[in-house]
């Protein structure tokens, strides 16, 4: 195998990063329409975890001319009830609300104090990570989003809005339209999943940049008339593989990769071999209350078992049993520290294509 430390090297930050010039020229044309119309501003920059959407952002923040005003605000995990999300949110901005102006949001009404607040700030981007903490799929578990959503939209005239949003959510959100209106948000930008082509360039640009190429001579039945020919067919035919197992998604395709590098027979190459990634059919035995589970994790990409029994109305005791089964089949992971569960990164693709089949997880 390849040595530990050039695994963790090649596996770091510090390498060619993707590229999303188009979805950045989107993100920058809302930007430049709200600048000259003064009027919705406010953009949605969707996609799984793992897809980019951090990158884009960070380029995009790069792009905006010195003088412009940036807060970037990352709500906490628990944040879909009412008060404590606006109090959070004033409190990020800077911002005093009175008691009496949250229990008049509770009602139904616009937070008035905190929109006419930020009225009065001079222009700013302000950047809102992970945007589905505001909401919980369950009873009344919308408002929050909603009453967050409305002073956006109150302040959008003054102050440019982006806001990430994690995929599944995201289409979950569309489908309930009647509930949480999306079309606040004027621009709204998803993250590709990457085909082969852009898959092979990202990756062989990455090993390159530590003076090693791909060599796929390993993948090449012994004896093949045209050798040549052969290991480029290989090439195509890994590239397809790594792309449909991974699902297009840059961090998942990033794990498997690595799995498949062994020392080359020069210095400066590295040997290709079948890549490792979990197969679908070790959840055929998963029950429906492990699917349940593994829905509302990836709806929500993760949750703490009080939520988690919550959104699924049942006992805590259950949900943090079938979490903890899940842990152990590597499915899941935890969290110590917040006490919270997350599907691996290696296993969303998988979970998420078992979950479409089964018709748990609908939308894009």
């Amino acid at each position: 195998a390849l040595p530990t430390d050039l695994v963790e090297t090649l596996a770091g930050p510090d390498h060619p990063e993707l590229r999303f010039d188009d979805q950045l020229a989107e993100l920058r044309k809302g930007f430049t329409g709200w600048k000259e119309e003064q009027r919705r501003g406010m953009a949605a920059v969707i996609g799984g975890r793992g897809s980019g959407k951090s990158h884009l952002i960070h380029h995009f923040r790069e792009s905006l001319p010195e003088d412009v005003r940036l807060v970037t605000l990352d709500p906490p995990p628990r944040c879909h009830e009412v008060e404590p999300a606006l109090r959070w949110l004033a409190r990020a901005l800077d911002v005093e609300v009175a008691a009496d102006d949250v229990a008049r949001d509770e009602a139904g009404d616009l937070s008035s104090a905190l929109a006419d607040a930020l009225l009065e700030r001079p222009p700013m981007v302000i950047v809102v990570d992970d945007t589905q903490r505001f909401f919980l799929r369950a009873v009344g578990g919308f408002r929050a989003l909603r009453r967050v959503l409305g002073v956006m939209h109150a302040t959008s005239e003054r102050h440019f809005w982006v806001c990430s949003f994690h995929g599944p959510a995201w289409w979950f959100l569309a489908g309930v339209a009647q509930v949480v209106n999306l079309a606040v948000f004027r621009t709204r930008v998803h993250m590709p999943a990457l085909d082969p082509p852009r898959l092979a360039e990202w990756l062989e640009a990455r090993l390159a940049s530590v003076g090693r190429t791909m060599d796929f001579g390993s993948l090449v039945q012994e004896g093949a008339v045209d050798h040549l020919r052969a290991v480029e067919r290989a090439r195509t035919a890994y590239w397809l593989l790594l792309a449909d197992e991974s699902a297009g998604n840059p961090r998942a395709a990033l794990g498997y990769w690595l799995t498949s590098l062994r020392d080359g027979d020069a210095p400066d190459t590295v040997r290709v071999t079948r890549f490792v990634s979990p197969r679908s059919d070790a959840l055929d035995s998963a029950t429906d209350r492990d699917l349940f589970v593994l829905t509302a994790l990836s709806l929500h990409d993760f949750l703490g078992v009080p939520d988690l029994a919550e959104t699924l109305n049942l006992p805590s005791g259950v949900c943090r049993a079938t979490c903890r089964h899940l842990e152990a089949l590597g499915v899941l992971e935890s969290d110590r520290g917040s006490r919270t569960y997350q599907v691996r990164q290696a296993w969303q693709p998988v979970v998420d294509k078992v979950l479409r089949q089964k018709q748990f997880l609908h939308g894009r």
